[in-house]
């Protein structure tokens, strides 16, 4: 059962980074149709998107303040750099494998404790079994006051919070030094027993993840059934199609 938790956890880990790349591609694609220009495109995506974006940067900065990276250049709207677009950035020094990891892994963090609040303190969903009853709580949540609000905060922060290409460089090097650390001790017969009550707070903690993904992906799937709608829509009024 536990190993099972396990295993949600990487399938929805999944679901949301598919989903995410799906929304934000085909979400560009209709400010592509809409405007004809990729200008518009951008603008859209960076609207709809805002406060997931304000949230990463942030959490970038205020990480790599309290690591002593020295961050400047606080940046939460687009800027081109060669052929690729960002949403925002934040500059900081280097600080290692370790301090770098963090600053990148920090809207992560940020976005599923968010989600995780949202998750059991406006819809209630801590501690159901399965995806229909999550989702049936969620449903029963659109009364709640600000409940719309929520869930647009919902999809805007799951669609803000993953780590990009650049907050994942020093996790390479990271890795490295953590799987020889652990095969030392282990060599060594020097990694430490696990009691039953650490190995049950670890399991409850990965559970309490998932429930955070879980909602956003719970979000995110009508969403993009709705993106792919007006797509479609688009494309039969203007008579062009975005090639991905």
């Amino acid at each position: 059962m536990s190993w099972e938790i396990v295993a949600g956890l990487a399938v929805t880990l999944v679901a949301l980074y598919l989903l995410n790349d799906w929304i934000s591609r085909h979400l560009q694609g209709i400010g592509l149709l809409a405007t004809g220009r990729e200008g518009g495109a951008i603008a859209l995506a960076w609207l709809i998107f805002l406060p997931g974006i304000v949230l990463h940067e942030l959490s970038h900065w205020l990480v790599a303040r309290v690591l002593g990276l020295r961050p400047s250049r606080l940046r939460v709207w687009p800027e081109r750099r060669g052929r690729s677009v960002r949403m925002g950035y934040v500059d900081f020094r280097s600080g290692g494998a370790l301090r770098d990891s963090l600053v990148g892994l920090a809207p992560f963090i940020t976005g599923c404790a968010l989600l995780l609040w949202i998750a059991t303190r406006v819809f209630d969903i801590e501690g159901l079994d399965g995806w229909r009853e999550a989702a049936l709580a969620l449903w029963a949540g659109r009364g709640y006051p600000d409940a719309w609000l929520y869930i647009y905060l919902i999809f805007a922060i799951s669609n803000g919070m993953m780590p990009s290409s650049s907050d994942r460089e020093a996790w390479g090097t990271l890795l490295l030094y953590i799987l020889l650390a652990i095969g030392g001790l282990y060599a060594l017969d020097l990694l430490p027993a696990l009691s039953p009550r650490h190995i049950a707070l670890i399991f409850q903690g990965v559970q309490m993840l998932t429930y955070a993904l879980g909602l956003a992906v719970l979000v995110d799937l009508p969403m993009a059934g709705v993106i792919g709608l007006i797509e479609w829509m688009l494309e039969r009024l203007t008579g062009r199609s975005v090639v991905y």
